[in-house]
């Protein structure tokens, strides 16, 4: 199989992913980018004994190159991009500040 075959292969699968909505209201690629980031940011945080602010840092450049990656490969607009970066780092941006306030917390 060539990079052109897999290349295309991937565009089919993300087109499909895209367009399929759970229970007719959900993107699945919103559902699936929220449910990954957080099961990425989760292993980093066992991987770097719970450091939330590396494993943060390494799960916003593997999405950025990601989505780099995408609008590349794929025919989809900036939108998109965006959405799907944003959905991915919505958990872990707020399990970060949670954890910032706890340590302020515990200071005071």
């Amino acid at each position: 199989m060539q990079l052109k075959d897999i290349l295309k292969q991937y565009s089919l699968t993300m087109q499909f992913i895209s367009n399929y909505k759970l229970a007719g209201v959900i993107p699945l690629d919103i559902f699936l980018h929220v449910v990954v980031g957080y099961i990425i940011y989760y292993t980093l945080l066992k991987f770097f004994k719970k450091n939330h602010i590396l494993s943060f840092i390494i799960l916003f450049c593997i999405e950025l190159i990601k989505e780099i990656f995408d609008s590349f490969s794929l025919t989809n607009q900036i939108i998109e991009n965006v959405t799907d970066f944003i959905a991915t780092m919505l958990i872990p941006t707020i399990l970060v500040v949670i954890n910032k306030n706890n340590k302020k917390n515990k200071l005071n």
